[in-house]
């Protein structure tokens, strides 16, 4: 059923202005979450990365 937006009362158009703002709200947090879980990987790789040069510094010799 198709209905106009004109013919509904200021209830529904309201409703229809919430369902509208969640949508964009929805994409705005999914965008956020994709940042989120880009930049926690960054991190993890720089610990790893971190760790490793550590781990091979000390398992050179010393000069002394």
């Amino acid at each position: 059923t198709e209905h106009v937006y004109e013919d509904m009362s200021d209830k529904q158009k309201v409703i229809i202005e919430h369902i509208t703002d969640l949508g964009h709200k929805s994409r705005k947090a999914q965008l956020e979450l994709d940042q989120i879980s880009v930049a926690k990987t960054g991190f993890v790789n720089m610990l790893k990365e971190s760790l490793a040069e550590a781990e091979a510094e000390a398992t050179q010799p010393t000069d002394s």
